[in-house]
């Protein structure tokens, strides 16, 4: 028995994913937006000047995920609904399928072979339950602008090490690769979820700042963010300070792609695109990751 609880002990430290630390992200201004682009609310290029704040430094996994869940007893909305949207190889371009019992243990359905890793970003959950989780633990999701200025760590690029997938010879992030979905090349190493740490983190420390997962931020999304910060800082003469985006609306803003986007699809992963999704919308593509205020 004596050995069968230091057996226990030494697994509770050697086989569980590391811990999700909380980094500081020290505040200061950045640039956000393009004065040339084919989506209109990537538009106009203003500058935006944020507060220091404690980050996630990893996207949040499905083992802490789990254990949230036992702790809080909470229900997610995938539960609720009876089912996740998903996606997987060999569905059409912009194809999703509503998967019955799928939910974030199973985020390709209980009667899949897809391998999904403790170590991997929770999906299938929602703002809410991203929401949820954060807060149980005294914690908040991160505003767009938070989200977009821990991302590129003091860059300008479509990336946070410039403006192509590859840096140094290997791929720096988990996107989707092939002339459609029908397909995948696999060759940044991951046709579907990667574990939190697969990639180099950016300069400042936060692994996945872009592909692998969406990521939910708390702001409403409005189509009129950029123009209105840049008419403020117009008006005013300086940047707009720690936008927390419009006060009601019907759509979240989510962030920096993920596995399923490619560039011949929705072509989403990266620094500049601003995805949306309803606050109880479920999909095997969508994680977060946490912030805290700092008193």
């Amino acid at each position: 028995m004596f050995f069968l609880i230091q057996l226990i002990l030494i697994c509770l430290v050697f086989c569980s994913p590391p811990q999700n630390k909380l980094i500081l992200i020290q505040g200061g201004i950045f640039t956000r937006g393009k004065d040339i682009t084919n989506r209109p609310d990537e538009s106009p290029k203003h500058k935006v000047y944020v507060n220091d704040f404690y980050y996630h430094e990893t996207l949040v996994s499905q083992f802490e995920f789990k254990k949230f869940i036992a702790e809080s007893n909470y229900k997610t909305d995938a539960k609720k609904k009876g089912y996740c949207m998903i996606s997987y190889e060999g569905m059409k371009d912009w194809d999703w399928e509503e998967k019955k019992e799928a939910n974030y243990l199973f985020p390709f359905g209980k009667d899949s072979k897809i391998d999904v890793s403790e170590d991997t970003p929770v999906v299938c959950v929602s703002y809410n339950d991203a929401k949820s989780y954060c807060e149980f633990y005294g914690l908040r999701l991160p505003t767009e602008a938070e989200w977009e200025y821990a991302a590129r760590a003091g860059s300008q690029t479509k990336f946070p090490w410039g403006d192509s997938e590859i840096f140094e010879g290997k791929f720096r992030l988990n996107f989707w690769q092939g002339e459609d979905h029908k397909t995948a090349n696999s060759k940044d190493g991951h046709k579907y979820l990667s574990p939190v740490r697969a990639y180099p983190p950016n300069k400042w420390g936060v692994f996945d700042p872009v592909g692998n997962v969406w990521q939910f931020t708390n702001d409403f999304y409005s189509p009129l963010t950029y123009l209105e910060a840049y008419q403020y800082e117009q008006q005013n003469g300086k940047p707009i300070q720690n936008p927390m985006g419009i006060k009601n609306g019907t759509k979240k803003v989510s962030r920096g792609g993920s596995w399923w986007c490619s560039e011949k699809t929705c072509n989403g992963y990266g620094l500049n695109y601003r995805g949306k999704i309803n606050p109880d919308s479920p999909f095997n593509n969508n994680g977060f990751r946490c912030a805290k205020k700092i008193m």
